[in-house]
């Protein structure tokens, strides 16, 4: 038998019922320290162009543009939709009852929330019985692209006995404006 450890859960949180359409989209999170906002991971849409943060002035959840992370991360309280107040947007239930800001007032929108909440990508460690046959895997020819064979990890054997094997499906990657790698998106 296989022993499996969790190593990396990326929470996503798509939105619906927004007026903007930009901002119905999937967010996921990332938790690098510069990514962090109050103590708290934010949640990035596909495009990068937007982020949802935890306000801890308002006790909430807040969206606002990428381009305004320095400016809440150094205490302003910027945005122009949020979720009501000390609801967890991860809940697996969703959470309705929005605000958004129409240029003049803050508009309730009944509809307008978390329609779903789930993971993103998942990297599993396995481990091997120590009794089971120790012998380097075959390596594969890589495509023409680049990839190995197949479009699994090869995994090497370390001392210990225990194989080591990512499984990682494909996602998105979350563009950056910050001059980044372009997998460096947590």
């Amino acid at each position: 038998a296989s022993v499996m450890s969790l190593k990396v859960n990326i929470q996503t949180v798509t939105l619906t019922g927004f007026a903007r359409p930009a901002l119905n989209t999937r967010y996921g999170e990332r938790f690098k320290p510069r990514f962090l906002v109050n103590g708290h991971e934010t949640y990035w849409s596909s495009d990068g162009q937007h982020f949802l943060y935890w306000s801890s002035k308002e006790s909430r959840w807040k969206g606002t543009l990428a381009t305004d992370l320095q400016r809440v991360q150094s205490g302003h309280n910027l945005g122009f939709i949020g979720a009501p107040a000390e609801e967890d947007i991860a809940s697996p239930e969703g959470v309705r009852g929005w605000h958004e800001w129409d240029g003049v007032e803050w508009v309730y929108e009944e509809q307008a929330g978390v329609l779903t909440a789930g993971v993103l990508a998942t990297a599993r460690e396995v481990q091997q019985h120590h009794h089971q046959q120790q012998q380097q895997p075959q390596k594969r020819k890589a495509n023409g692209d680049g990839r190995l064979g197949g479009g699994a990890a090869v995994a090497k054997l370390p001392r210990n006995g225990a194989a080591v094997a990512k499984s990682v499906p494909k996602v998105p990657l979350f563009s950056s404006n910050n001059g980044g790698d372009d997998d460096d998106w947590t």
